[in-house]
């Protein structure tokens, strides 16, 4: 009654004694939007024509600085935190789409047989008449922006998902790639960021949509809070291995805290940990309902 009004509805799950614990926690940390600049990754106006299969780029006779490495879905990528060369490597090997055209650099009367045909294809489809298309001097030009050194998949199931980009990929604008300033290491911010509070808080900052999948703006990312701290690579590998495993999520939650949310007292961790269960058992509500009434 004390919080009103709300911003949205998914914040009546908590009353007002949660949501004020909630957010007197959350100040003691900074926000994710002071660790370095963050920005969405590329947005091609037409992904299933930019971004091509391995064996596609080699048909069009193109190189390292004309197809540029990236993720078009996070489903591509499986369970872990440090996504790794050999990982980017085994989504490649299934011939999955993993590489942007990047044709800024190569004149019309360089390309390939293959790659003209490719563009003249485009065109019969009329893609170059698509909203983001049709601005480009060129259309068939993609705009390349920077990758980061951690990527956040914006839409999520039971658990946020980023990764430590090791393999140094791109991203289409399913994720928020993070480049670090200097105070800042990669892979302490992702172990970091499996802690119950951030987690609540992309429960009660994001949104649920049709399903119950959980999604955060750039805006409400950026406003998360993370206790960070500096973690050993040891530690790292073993939340990497955790979660490779699949292990049960509390437990990966719950070492992460022992870690980073020591100073906080316990009935306050576990607080936090039942306010991110409870959103996470209403979202899980929504997506059943939404599979019965598909069936």
């Amino acid at each position: 009654m004390r919080n009103k009004p709300l911003k949205k509805w998914s914040n009546c799950i908590l009353n007002d004694e949660e949501t004020e614990a909630l957010q007197k926690i959350a100040l003691r940390y900074p926000q994710i939007g002071s660790v370095g600049d963050i920005s969405p990754g590329i947005v091609t106006g037409a992904n299933n024509f930019f971004i091509r299969s391995e064996k596609n780029i080699e048909k069009f006779g193109l190189n390292s600085s004309n197809a540029l490495p990236i993720l078009m879905k996070s489903s591509a990528v499986p369970p872990l935190l440090l996504f790794t060369k050999k990982d980017f490597l085994s989504i490649t090997a299934k011939e999955i789409p993993t590489y942007v055209l990047n044709l800024k650099t190569l004149q019309r009367s360089e390309f390939s047989l293959a790659l003209s045909a490719h563009i003249k294809y485009g065109k019969k489809k009329e893609i170059h008449t698509r909203y983001k298309c049709k601005s480009r001097k060129r259309w068939f030009d993609v705009p390349i922006v920077e990758n980061g050194a951690v990527c956040f998949f914006k839409r999520f199931h039971i658990l946020p998902r980023l990764i430590v980009n090791q393999a140094d990929v791109h991203t289409t604008d399913i994720s928020y790639n993070i480049r670090f300033y200097s105070s800042y290491k990669a892979s302490s911010f992702a172990f970091c960021f499996y802690n119950s509070l951030t987690l609540a808080l992309c429960e009660y900052n994001g949104r649920f949509y049709g399903g119950g999948v959980g999604e955060l703006t750039p805006s409400e990312f950026k406003a998360l809070h993370i206790p960070y701290k500096d973690i050993s690579d040891e530690k790292v590998l073993v939340l990497d291995k955790m979660i490779r495993a699949q292990e049960d999520i509390q437990k990966i939650v719950s070492y992460v805290d022992s870690i980073v949310l020591f100073d906080l007292p316990e009935e306050s961790v576990k607080m936090l940990q039942a306010i991110r269960t409870r959103y996470i058992s209403r979202r899980m509500k929504t997506i059943a309902k939404a599979q019965n009434e598909n069936n």
